[in-house]
């Protein structure tokens, strides 16, 4: 099953090195096949994590304070974050994109795939074709000609 990094979950996996540079010295090598490892149980057992909000699961790295947070989806996993689980889980929120902000982004990205589309149509229209006048096209109506 494949395995996708969100954009803000690579930045997370990049702060994590980060922090176990600085804090544990020498250790960066071991952090990275413990998140390797943890990849790899999501991707033979992908509801290995514990539920932790609607969808989203969440499995610990050994050895480390951070969670790898994820959607098991039909045919990929999809990593949200990589986060320090230290922090308040108030702070966690913005990781988690409630369902309705997560449909709208869904219905958005469908409207931006078809707008050029409808665009065209919508152009050629008041253009004159399809049967369409360009009367009052200034004042935002088109009008069907007779």
């Amino acid at each position: 099953m494949e395995v996708v990094f969100l954009f803000s979950a690579e930045r997370d996996l990049q702060e994590a090195y980060n922090w176990v540079e600085e804090h544990r010295q020498g250790r960066e090598q071991f952090f990275l096949q413990d998140v390797e490892l943890s990849l790899e149980h999501i991707r033979g057992f992908p509801l290995i994590g514990r539920l932790y909000r609607g969808r989203y699961r969440r499995l610990l790295i050994p050895r480390y304070p951070f969670g790898i947070f994820y959607v098991a989806e039909s045919n990929r996993i999809v990593i949200h974050a990589i986060l320090d689980l230290r922090q308040d889980p108030e702070s966690f929120e913005s990781a988690f994109p409630n369902k309705e902000y997560s449909t709208l982004i869904c219905l958005l990205a469908g409207l931006m795939r078809f707008g050029n589309q409808f665009s065209f149509q919508l152009n050629r229209r008041l253009a004159g074709g399809y049967g369409a006048t360009t009367s009052g096209v200034g004042e935002g109506r088109v009008g069907v000609a007779a």
